[in-house]
């Protein structure tokens, strides 16, 4: 045999071990992987599989390849990509094989995880989801293992890397390690850690590194309540003998006359406590806030005195997004205030921020949601896409993210028109089995009913009735500008 022909035979013999070795070989999480769609190589390259087993390729999207041989995979891809392309043909192979670590203590889903070459301590707590709130991040323990067998074990302050960047604390993880995030003693959670209780929107225990003032704490719990008694704030703080010293505050002084006394630094491992002031419910009213604010729902407002801004605030405040310029008020008589409360928050327009009455609806729309999304956009935010048609000042199709409600929908579609039955607004879904909702939104609207509302699903489609008989005229001029046949259909079968 001559020196070439051996050396084409050795060479065969080895693909065909390595083809042989990936045909049996299982992909799992943090191995890489290429993908060759040939006559494609736009759609072609490699990719690595994430830590719940997926890949993510053009056209095809998600991907589970979790267990499969690169044969497998090649036969799925096939199937995927004959949707889009005639006859594809596809091949996968093996490019990086991962390695496995095993995360345990004090994260969030402590498991073992493979990950590719060069993966950091960072990247590897991301895919365990994160540190729990009680992880002693400044005494990681990582045990490595040598090639004869014994082990190293080195402790990492992990905050000196989140605090100053220090690359050193976030080290390259090796193959077998052990990764052991600990708990933080009782002491040391208190230490490190403010709590805020009483009359604040969202009591509860919040992280605190270093001193902070009063009104900073305040705001991590969503700030007071509209019945907080401002004038009696009181701030806990306990010495290492178990033994707690109790200051009386007065924000009210700081808000009104800029007493610094009123606005203290609150030190980590302090509590605050804001009391109730005694407002009996016969002063108080009802009113209902929806659209862009942290909480939607009743919420009772001080009787007499309360304005727009005080209902939004006991709400949570705006959301992020919010159309500040925009807001509509909703009297239980069906008129309608359209109020800028940038103005008033800028230049002091009382006229922009009225008192309400009992029963009004605070709607707050969406500023950025007018606008349709472009493909970047729904690229990396989750969306559904869903129609309005009927009586709305802007029909069409948006794409909405995943929290949006019906009513926000209607807000992004400029609002009903004034010849809109609201009470007999329609949610025709096709998806899944050809199925219709009727909704009252004068009762949600008027008497804070919101689980009345319909959960929206990408594909809906909502229809906004007319008031009088001119809803069968109406509903022929709609049919002009309706994709197909049987969406009309649809919605006359709603009207019988």
């Amino acid at each position: 045999m001559k020196r070439g022909e051996a050396i084409a035979a050795l060479l065969a013999t080895f693909l065909a071990l390595t083809a042989f070795g990936q045909q049996e070989y299982k992909v799992g999480p943090g191995d890489t992987i290429y993908v060759a769609v040939w006559g494609h190589p736009d759609l072609s390259g490699p990719v690595t599989v994430s830590p719940d087993g997926t890949i993510a390729l053009p056209l095809v999207g998600i991907v589970q390849v979790k267990g499969m041989t690169t044969e497998e995979i090649a036969e799925l891809l096939i199937q995927k990509f004959s949707e889009f392309i005639r006859n594809p043909q596809v091949t996968v192979s093996l490019r990086e094989f991962g390695y496995t670590v095993h995360v345990y203590g004090e994260v969030v889903k402590p498991n073992y995880y493979k990950v590719p070459d060069k993966t950091t301590l960072q990247e590897v707590i991301s895919m365990a989801g994160g540190f729990t709130p009680y992880a002693d991040i400044k005494h990681i323990k990582i045990t490595s293992f040598k090639e004869d067998g014994s082990k190293e074990t080195r402790i990492v302050d992990f905050s000196r890397f989140l605090k100053e960047n220090d690359e050193s604390a976030n080290p390259f993880v090796k193959s077998d390690d052990l990764i052991f995030v600990p708990r933080l003693s009782v002491e040391e959670y208190l230490s490190r850690v403010v709590s805020v209780i009483g009359s604040v929107q969202s009591p509860g225990v919040f992280e605190l590194d270093e001193p902070l003032s009063l009104l900073d704490v305040i705001s991590m719990a969503d700030g007071f309540t509209f019945d907080a008694d401002l004038e009696k704030v009181s701030i806990v703080e306990f010495g290492p003998d178990g033994d707690h010293d109790v200051r009386v505050v007065n924000v009210k002084a700081f808000l009104l006359n800029r007493d610094p006394s009123g606005n203290p630094l609150v030190k980590p491992g302090s509590a605050i406590y804001v009391p109730t002031t005694k407002i009996p419910e016969e002063l108080t009213f009802p009113v209902a806030v929806v659209g862009q604010v942290m909480r939607q729902g009743v919420h009772r407002v001080k009787a007499e005195k309360a304005r727009v801004l005080d209902a939004i605030f006991a709400a949570g405040g705006f959301a992020e997004g919010a159309d500040i310029e925009n807001v509509r008020v909703i009297s239980p008589d069906g008129t309608e205030r359209r109020l800028n409360l940038k103005l008033f928050l800028t230049e002091g327009d009382m006229s922009q921020n009225p008192r309400l009455q009992e029963g009004d609806t605070v709607i707050v729309p969406v500023s950025q949601l007018a606008r349709k999304l472009t493909v970047v956009d729904t690229a990396f935010v989750p969306y559904k896409t869903v129609s309005v048609i009927g009586e709305v000042r802007n029909p069409g199709t948006f794409q909405l993210p995943e929290h949006a409600t019906l009513l926000d929908l209607l807000l992004i579609a400029g609002g009903t028109t004034s010849q809109a039955d609201i009470e007999r607004v329609t949610l025709i879904r096709e998806k899944g089995g050809e199925s219709k909702f009727e909704v009252d939104l004068k009762k949600v609207l008027t008497e804070g009913e919101f689980q009345l509302l319909p959960e929206l699903k990408s594909g809906d489609t909502v229809f906004v009735p007319q008031k009088k008989e001119s809803i069968w005229r109406q509903i022929v001029r709609l049919a002009a500008d309706l994709s197909t046949i049987a969406a009309l259909v649809l919605i006359l079968m709603g009207r019988r």
